[in-house]
């Protein structure tokens, strides 16, 4: 009897086996097709640009009188479309380091909510997001429609139509990284926290304040806690490096660019160019975002440079 119920054991054990196997099979099958087919998406995606690439410098020809100009918007274009293929790339081959760095701002969180007890105000942080969302909404749907109405008034939209998917790409792609260093920026502010309380606790023992655990404070687990969790930071921002920061710098020199063409535009219309006449609406539509971009995003990583550098 003792044996039959071990064979009979057995063969459900490999049954159940057989069936997880089957099941990881079947996952990983599925998988491997979902890849496929993100991969025949973005090869398409590709062709599709190239086509509107060049359908777009063949449609644009020169303008005669504004040599200068048609040069300045087809490097625009160019840099637009070129970026363009750089986040393509860098979706393709720095998806590891994306995920890597989800999954590390996860660890950063939990880490100072249990090992250093501190409260990292996700509610704060959802109200920020939500407000950064909705301004660049703002800021990039008004200017848009403003630029379109004027351009089309003055008949003179150059690349526009054809660059229109560039420039969403680009606008998502730089508020996608101005939200993770804003999460970075935050939970180095939370990280600093602790340590300016153990910096006032080092100096001046004698001002304690009663919401503070000391004991805790000065024990080596806190130190090294502190120590460990600004060292995910710094491994945060290498990964975002890593898997946006080619894409980051392409599309700031390519709204750099984008500025002093328009720059240069408005102020032949403030001269009374006629063939720019009025195109000081339209400059201003799309120079202000830009720059409100750039500068915001300077801000955002001069202030999270600001504390690292305090701290040495």
């Amino acid at each position: 009897m003792n044996f039959t119920n071990l064979t009979q054991n057995a063969s459900h054990m490999s049954t159940v086996s057989a069936i997880i196997g089957q099941v990881n099979q079947t996952h990983s099958n599925e998988a491997k097709g979902d890849q496929q087919s993100t991969k025949i998406h973005i090869y398409l995606l590709i062709c599709v640009l190239c086509a509107i690439y060049i359908h777009g410098l063949h449609w644009r020809n020169l303008i005669p009188g504004l040599m200068l100009t048609w040069i300045a918007s087809t490097i625009i274009f160019t840099c637009q479309v070129g970026t363009n293929f750089i986040i393509i790339y860098e979706a393709m081959h720095k998806q590891t380091e994306h995920e890597n760095f989800l999954t590390l701002l996860d660890e950063i969180e939990v880490s100072l909510k249990l090992r250093l007890n501190l409260n990292v105000q996700q509610m704060t942080l959802l109200k920020c997001f939500r407000f950064h969302i909705i301004s660049h909404i703002v800021i990039a749907i008004i200017p848009h429609l403003l630029y379109v109405i004027t351009s089309v008034w003055l008949n003179y939209t150059g690349y526009f139509w054809h660059g229109l998917w560039s420039i969403l790409t680009l606008r998502i792609r730089i508020v996608q990284v101005l939200i993770y260093v804003r999460i970075l920026r935050h939970y180095l502010e939370c990280l600093c926290v602790k340590m300016r309380q153990i910096e006032v606790y080092r100096r001046a023992p004698q001002q304690r304040m009663l919401d503070v655990n000391y004991e805790r404070l000065d024990s080596l687990e806190c130190l090294f806690a502190v120590k460990e969790i600004y060292a995910l930071l710094h491994r945060a921002f290498v990964l975002l490096n890593s898997f946006a920061g080619w894409s980051l710098f392409c599309t700031v020199t390519s709204y750099l660019f984008d500025t002093s063409a328009n720059l240069y535009c408005t102020l032949l219309s403030f001269d009374g160019y006629v063939r720019r006449r009025y195109y000081n609406i339209a400059g201003v539509a799309v120079i202000a975002p830009l720059i409100i971009i750039i500068l915001h995003l300077c801000y955002l990583l001069a202030f999270t440079r600001g504390p690292s550098a305090k701290r040495k």
